[in-house]
């Protein structure tokens, strides 16, 4: 709520309170609508096991780049585009968008269907970066690779496969798009077959237990990233 009110108040619609958390909100933008509910009416609008703390927000999604504008965006910025295949988790999503912020990511860019929701659960895993990051949703995800191609952005593939290369050893250059799959199913080949180059984090593999949590290694692969920007 904090960040929303910080980085977004312009796009804060309405808020719904309760009456023992409404002496903690603060100054609320002039544009939007305070509405007391009784904590069990809160409860309705948020995902089950997301603590609301009295306080629900409406807020407006930040507006979303044309790709085009995404390329020349990623060029100022010190983290890549993070593109998402497959990533269904809503608190992963979350997770990631907070890595995202902290990066100084661009712009996260997914598939219109089979990906997660920004609901209140993926919000709340954010720590308000939702507010801050925009998301990019496009009809096909190679296709936008292509484009992002076209416009001279490199494009790397996170998976462990024959022929990548660890993260550490990796030509990391910039600007670039860092595409992460879904732990278990990873990257969909012809989203991979996109990259031009495939890294991997090393690790202590095993059969039964042979990859981290995608928002980790979103975290890890990031830091990369910044960190060779900075040069």
């Amino acid at each position: 709520m904090q960040m929303a009110l910080e980085h977004a108040p312009t796009r804060i619609r309405k808020i719904g309170v309760s009456s023992s958390a409404k002496s903690k909100l603060g100054k609320i933008p002039t544009n939007t609508r305070l509405v007391e509910m009784e904590s069990e009416e809160l409860d309705e609008f948020v995902d089950e096991g997301v603590r609301h703390g009295g306080v629900v927000a409406w807020v407006q999604k930040p507006n979303a780049p044309s790709l085009k504008d995404l390329a020349e965006h990623a060029r100022e910025r010190r983290g890549p585009i993070l593109v998402l295949d497959g990533v269904t988790d809503p608190r992963n999503l979350g997770a990631i968008l907070r890595n995202a912020l902290w990066f100084d990511v661009p712009a996260l860019v997914v598939p219109k269907r089979n990906t997660a929701q920004l609901t209140s659960a993926a919000v709340k895993a954010s720590s308000g970066a939702a507010c801050i990051v925009p998301i990019v949703q496009v009809p096909n995800l190679a296709r936008a690779l292509d484009a992002l191609k076209e416009a001279d952005i490199w494009i790397y593939a996170a998976a462990k496969k024959e022929g990548s290369s660890s993260f550490s050893k990796a030509p990391l250059n910039h600007p670039a798009a860092l595409v992460m799959g879904d732990e278990g199913r990873g990257i969909r080949p012809n989203v991979a077959n996109r990259a031009d180059v495939h890294i991997h984090i090393p690790g202590d593999s095993r059969p039964e237990f042979d990859s981290l949590n995608v928002s980790v290694a979103a975290g890890i692969l990031l830091s990369a990233f910044y960190e060779l920007s900075a040069d």
